[in-house]
Parts: structure tokens; sequence; C-alpha cells
């Protein structure tokens, strides 16, 4: 059902429209009938954090479990890794590989890797970060007083070298920035 339902989207046009999932592991797993549960992202950061070469392999496994079961539906991309640090942002909780952007951006390179060898793309999110509210945003509008030069140093870092991480997409987040959106 599933796969005739993506291939009747993609042959409404040419060129074929995309079609993108939010499927990125943990809570956040929108197919589950006939799909690998997969654990949260703080998982694969905590196994990173007591041997980093299994955290690396387990992201990357991941990625390529992603990949394969969603190209096997004809999904063309998923909206992951989500790249935000870890922090005590309700929306985000386990959702996050970890609150150093070092190791983010290491893992997420990883299941970014993983992805590409399935023929999916990754998209990062949700620039430029939540670790600076605590509201959920799907329900509230959080505001971020935190400077520019603050969140550059730390939320927006894992965005610098995307490119590198086989990243070129990117998902925005639903914060107020009041010092920078004025």
């Amino acid at each position: 059902q599933l796969i005739e339902l993506v291939q009747e989207i993609h042959d409404l046009r040419q060129p074929s429209l995309l079609v993108a999932v939010d499927q990125e592991g943990g809570v956040v797993q929108r197919f589950k009938s006939e799909f690998t549960v997969l654990p949260n992202m703080a998982m694969v950061g905590e196994a990173f954090e007591q041997n980093a070469d299994r955290g690396l392999h387990l992201a990357l496994d991941i990625g390529r479990v992603l990949g394969h079961e969603l190209r096997a539906v004809g999904v063309d991309f998923s909206f992951t890794p989500v790249v935000d640090l870890e922090s005590s942002n309700i929306a985000i909780g386990r959702r996050s590989f970890h609150r150093s952007p070092e190791v983010v951006c290491t893992l997420s390179r990883a299941l970014a890797t993983g992805l590409g060898e399935m023929g999916m793309q990754a998209v990062a999110k949700h620039f430029p970060g939540h670790s600076g509210v605590v509201d959920d945003p799907h329900f509230d509008l959080p505001s971020d007083d935190r400077p520019l030069k603050e969140l550059r140093l730390r939320d927006m870092a894992v965005y610098q070298d995307m490119e590198s991480q086989g990243i070129n997409a990117v998902m925005t987040c639903h914060v107020v920035f009041p010092n920078i959106d004025k």
C-alpha cells in the first residue's frame, strides 16, 4: 500500500515530486509496520561515549537501515539527522545525539554516510537549534534570547561543515530569536 502511494505521487508529473518522511528513529518513526524499530539518537551518543568506534558504527548502520528501508518503498529522503544539541528542550529530548557539537557532527556524518550509501540524502534539523529553549514549538512559540555569537559557538557550529558531513539540506526550527530577528 505504501509503495503504491509513493509511486502514485511520483507518477503525478515529470520531473517527479519528491516524497519525504520524518523517520529518524526513537519516538519519530512515522512508518512502523514492516520497518525496523530504531533507537533514539541519544542512545547512539551514549554508545559513542563508551566506545567511539561502536557509536560510529551504530550511527552508520542506522543510516544504512533507514536509507535501505525507505528507498525500498520509494521514499526520496527523510528529515534526519537531528543535529540539535542535547538540552532540556521538550521536543528534542532523546532525539539529540549529544551535548557536544563535535560529537553531533561526527555522528551525524556517520548517519548521513549510511543514508548516502543507500542512495538517500540527509536533511539536518532544526536550524539554528533548540538548545536555548525548553518549550515544544509544536504547541508554543519559544523565544531564544541568546546573542548570535553564542548561537554560532554552540548550536550553529554543527552546520559549519555540512557538506563534508554529506548533508546538503536543512530544516529550520520554529523558534523566535529576538536578538537576531530584528
